[in-house]
């Protein structure tokens, strides 16, 4: 499974000492239709992903911050590190 959103870049890897990871993983909930994205370099986060391009599920309440995409919004985040004080920032994180 995979969302075609991430287009390569020199900056979509991450390394974690020895171990090195993609900067973007994306997957489905186990326990729900919902489609998720983990962003592994700081700001650490995940997030739900609604793909507009599929009828898979309705359209999402939106509480809290989203960022709308091309292709979707982003919604639900958790931030794991720290949450960007600025919009620019967050705006980074994410693009």
């Amino acid at each position: 499974m995979g969302l075609d959103l991430f287009v390569p870049h020199k900056d979509s890897r991450v390394s974690y000492g020895e171990i090195v990871t993609d900067r973007w993983v994306v997957g489905g909930g186990a326990d729900s239709i919902s489609e998720y994205v983990m962003h592994l370099a700081e700001p650490r986060f995940v997030a739900k992903f609604w793909d507009v391009r599929k009828n898979v599920m309705e359209e999402p309440s939106l509480v809290g911050l989203s960022i709308s995409g091309n292709y979707g919004v982003f919604y639900d985040i958790i931030w794991l590190d720290y949450e960007p004080d600025t919009n620019e920032c967050i705006y980074k994180a994410f693009w």
